[in-house]
């Protein structure tokens, strides 16, 4: 029996049809909190089925193999890698950017960054400590608005971040709720947060993550100007947008007061965070 399920985000919308209870155990795993849009036509389709070794699943995208693996993980990596790809791909009328989200007391906190800018791990760690998390990947933010619509899905924790986030998190305990290869760890935002909520807040704290081995720890305000242009540095679509997103990310720079957060061990920035998340508390 064939599954078929609608994954839709910023206006962008792709199917995934899945084969057999396996299947739809990834499928339901990685998909089970992201929203679905009617009116969003599906540019692409993904097929989840059994390959030609039965100890192997097979993805598809439009016809075409696109990837095989006897590891569960590792497949549903690929395919909640290749899916944000494409929703990104054709996403509009809005601004996207490469950024963790979280709610606080109905306040919206992004965290935007690069590869390696370790935004999953402030994410998670930010889960743990009250936080609701809403992406650790992908932004909308629709244009003319301040409202944060995360793409939620698992938290993809590459194995270096383990470490840092042993302290507070047991991945050993959770072991059975998560899924894991030698490479990352997939974390349904429940496990970390079992009262997790969902929401469109509107931003009201923008934190730029930058881990560095052996800095000295600093959380330093940016100027309007400092924040607009490092937004502009994690937009995903701009080539979908007027003027490529500058003037809308020039409007959100002036909305929301944003920070530059350099460490080497969380620990380090726990109180300067704490006062961050207080003063929103205030606005």
């Amino acid at each position: 029996m064939t599954r078929r399920r609608i994954v839709s985000f910023a206006h962008s919308a792709v199917a995934i049809e899945s084969h057999g209870a396996r299947a739809d155990r990834i499928v339901d795993f990685l998909f089970r909190d992201t929203l679905s849009d009617d009116d969003v036509v599906p540019h692409a389709t993904f097929c989840l089925a059994p390959g030609a070794d039965p100890a192997k699943l097979a993805v598809d995208r439009d016809g075409a193999m696109a990837y095989e693996s006897d590891s569960d993980a590792e497949l549903a990596e690929y395919l909640l890698g290749d899916v944000t790809v494409q929703l990104a791909d054709k996403s509009r009328d809005g601004l996207v950017f490469h950024a963790g989200a979280l709610a606080w007391n109905g306040r919206g906190v992004l965290v935007p960054g690069a590869i390696g800018a370790c935004k999953t791990t402030l994410t998670a760690w930010l889960v743990t400590r009250g936080l609701d998390y809403l992406t650790d990947e992908m932004v909308w933010v629709p244009d003319g608005t301040n409202s944060i619509h995360g793409f939620t899905r698992p938290l993809n924790v590459k194995k270096p971040s383990r470490l840092p986030l042993q302290e507070i998190f047991d991945f050993e305990k959770h072991a059975a709720q998560i899924l894991s290869s030698a490479w990352i760890d997939l974390i349904p935002p429940a496990v970390l947060k079992p009262d997790n909520t969902l929401s469109a807040p509107r931003i009201n704290l923008i934190v730029f993550p930058s881990y560095q081995p052996a800095c000295t720890p600093q959380i330093q305000p940016l100027s309007k100007a400092q924040a607009g242009f490092a937004l502009l540095q994690t937009l995903v679509n701009a080539r979908n947008l007027p003027e490529h997103g500058f003037p809308e990310a020039a409007r959100l720079a002036q909305l929301a007061p944003a920070y530059q957060a350099r460490y080497s061990d969380l620990q380090q920035i726990q109180e300067s965070m704490e006062n961050l998340l207080g003063n929103i508390d205030l606005q």
